[in-house]
């Protein structure tokens, strides 16, 4: 063990403000890594993981939108749908009225002859 502070191999690529641990950073350490640092939390990882990483939120975000933009397209389907249903049960209503309405007039000719 020896007495002082730690000496840090990683060499500094940009800081958002300089001796503030906390604001955005990133460096490259020592085993090729780099280490992104934001609000005091760093993560470091080889440069095709970040790639990697990124390339697979990207993929993740157009699924998200192909998934949204099927979701509208069948809520208008089930929308559709549904109206259709309900035209379909107004026309039955009102064939009932006048199939009842002829079988009315029918029974009165045949009570009148």
């Amino acid at each position: 063990m020896t007495d002082g502070p730690a000496r840090s191999n990683d060499l500094p690529l940009f800081s958002e403000r300089e001796g503030d641990f906390y604001s955005p950073s990133c460096h490259m350490t020592e085993g090729r890594g780099l280490g992104i640092n934001n609000d005091g939390s760093v993560i470091v990882a080889r440069l095709h993981q970040w790639h990697e990483a990124r390339a697979k939120a990207e993929h993740s975000a157009t699924l998200m939108e192909e998934l949204k933009t099927a979701a509208l397209d069948h809520q208008k389907l089930t929308d559709a749908a549904i109206a259709e249903q309900n035209r379909l049960i107004e026309e039955n209503r009102k064939l009932k009225v006048k199939a009842e309405k002829m079988a009315d007039a029918a029974e009165m000719l045949w009570t009148v002859s």
